[in-house]
């Protein structure tokens, strides 16, 4: 698919009356936003947040603890939650907290 972008970058660049320093900026312009679609910046921007998950046992699930795990953006909160408890030993029995926690968990 880049290929046939590029070619028709190149067909359309051809085509017109311009500069090489013109077209180099054009194809460089290109280039740039490319990588900069590829970057990832949803989950850096997103504030970090505090979620206070419950854990435990048993069918139905029976409290034993509670987690603090924090999350920016990605996974969504239940699968976060459930990473956690699953870590402690414990599943994930929902309900979860949400703060906002600059500084991260507290201890």
């Amino acid at each position: 698919m880049a290929g046939k972008d590029l070619d028709a970058l190149a067909k359309g660049l051809a085509e017109e009356q311009i500069s090489r320093g013109t077209a180099l900026k054009r194809v460089g312009a290109t280039l740039l936003g490319g990588l900069l679609a590829s970057i990832p910046v949803a989950a850096f921007a997103a504030p970090r947040i505090c979620l206070t998950c419950a854990c435990g046992v048993g069918q139905p699930c029976n409290v034993k603890s509670q987690v603090c795990t924090e999350q920016r953006g990605f996974p969504s909160q239940d699968a976060a939650c459930a990473a956690a408890c699953n870590q402690a030993g414990f599943k994930f029995c929902g309900g979860v907290v949400q703060t906002h926690c600059p500084k991260g968990c507290p201890a």
